[in-house]
C-alpha cells in the first residue's frame, strides 16, 4: 500500500501525538525527541499512525528521496509530503527498506526528479525504481537474521538520545563551575 500523509501543522506543545516531519529524518534515522507534536482526530490518528515496518519517503524538497525504516514506532504520524509504504510481509519490506538506503536507489530519485529548483516526486516515481528482489522466503529468512540487530540498533539509539540530554543539563554547570569533577 502507499499513502500520503496528513495535512497538519506542527507545535512544539504535546497537543497530541508525534509528528514526523521531512527533517526529522536524517541519514535514514530519526531522533524521536526532536519530533514535534500535532493535534489529530482519532480517526485520523488511525489513518496516519506510524507502525513498525512502515517506509518512509520524502517527496519533496531537498531532502526529496531520503527514506525511513521504521524499526521503533513511537505515538505518531506523518505528514502528507512524506509518503508511506507499507507490505504484507514483514521480510519483504525490510528488504525494500534496505534497498531505498542505497546510493542506487538514490541515484535512481536524483534522476527521476531531475534539476528543478523545488524538487519533487510523486508516491508513483519513489515506488518506480526496480532492483532484483529476493523470494519471499529469503526475504523472511533476512528479516529473521537482522531483527534482532534492528532491535538493538533502536536502543542504543533511545539509550544516546538519553546520554545527549544527560550531557546538554550536565556541560553548562560544569563550564560554569557549579559542578566540580574530582580527579
Amino acid at each position: 500500500m502507499i499513502q500520503y500523509g496528513l495535512t497538519q501543522s506542527a507545535s512544539q506543545e504535546e497537543i497530541g501525538p508525534k509528528f514526523l516531519r521531512i527533517t526529522d529524518i536524517q541519514g535514514g534515522k530519526i531522533n524521536w525527541d526532536h519530533v514535534p507534536y500535532c493535534a489529530v482526530s482519532p480517526d485520523d490518528f488511525e489513518k496516519y499512525r506510524i507502525n513498525i515496518g512502515d517506509i518512509f519517503v520524502a517527496r519533496t524538497g531537498a531532502s526529496t528521496g531520503e527514506n525511513i525504516f521504521i524499526i521503533d514506532a513511537s505515538n505518531s504520524v506523518f505528514p502528507s509530503y512524506l509518503v508511506r509504504f507499507q507490505f504484507k510481509v514483514p521480510g519483504i519490506a525490510r528488504v525494500v527498506g534496505e534497498f531505498m538506503r542505497t546510493e542506487s536507489y538514490f541515484d535512481f530519485v536524483s534522476n527521476a526528479i531531475g534539476g528543478s529548483a523545488q524538487p519533487n516526486a510523486s508516491a508513483q516515481v519513489l515506488a518506480s525504481a526496480s532492483f532484483v528482489f529476493p523470494t519471499a522466503d529469503i526475504a523472511e529468512a533476512f528479516l529473521k537474521m537482522v531483527a534482532p540487530l534492528d532491535k538493538m540498533r533502536a536502543i542504543n539509539e533511545k539509550q544516546s538520545s538519553t546520554l545527549a540530554q544527560i550531557r546538554d543539563a550536565l556541560l553548562p554547570k560544569l563550564m560554569s563551575g557549579e559542578i566540580q569533577v574530582d580527579n
